[in-house]
């Protein structure tokens, strides 16, 4: 059987609770206001228990049963979460996140900073690279081109030979 407790500062809920305790011998409890008995509770809960037991050694008995029935389920139950621990991991829970967020953005814009100034950098580079090339391909087409000429001149007089020397062949 499970037991639940019930306490409250009220002492008609405590005169009804010891009642029914007295009358069911597998009696039920529920735990309500009270997290931890208090020794005003207790001093309560035994001079009402007096009432229906009179004696003193099976009354304190019973307090002291109740007491540590309520100290064993409040230990089990210091471990479960409550609502209000969950609404408060649940702010907590939206803070980091609205924090991280945070965090998120401001590193893309740095990250977005630092890309763009690599960006203009490289562009830099390629532009001087670029003009450096320029420079050399136009070096290198006046010299190709200078080249071209004295291969085509080299030709012709190659070809002017050949043709004066069948002239002076034939004339011979």
């Amino acid at each position: 059987m499970s037991i639940i407790i019930a306490l409250y500062e009220d002492d008609h809920w405590l005169r009804i609770f010891i009642l029914f305790c007295l009358s069911n011998r597998n009696y039920y409890v529920i735990l309500e206001k009270a997290p931890t008995m208090k020794s005003q509770t207790s001093i309560k809960l035994f001079e009402l228990s007096q009432e229906f037991i009179p004696d003193k050694k099976k009354a304190g008995l019973f307090v002291q049963k109740i007491e540590e029935t309520i100290d064993d389920k409040m230990e089990r139950h210091e471990h479960l979460a409550t609502k209000t621990d969950l609404a408060d991991l649940k702010v907590e829970l939206k803070e980091d996140i609205s924090a991280l967020q945070l965090e998120v953005r401001n590193q893309k814009v740095e990250l977005m900073e630092v890309i763009t100034q690599q960006k203009v950098e490289l562009m830099g580079v390629i532009k001087e690279q670029k003009a450096e090339l320029m420079v050399v391909i136009n070096g290198q087409k006046a010299d190709l081109t200078k080249s071209i000429y004295f291969m085509g001149l080299v030709q012709f007089l190659a070809i002017m030979g050949g043709v004066l020397a069948i002239v002076s062949l034939m004339l011979k």
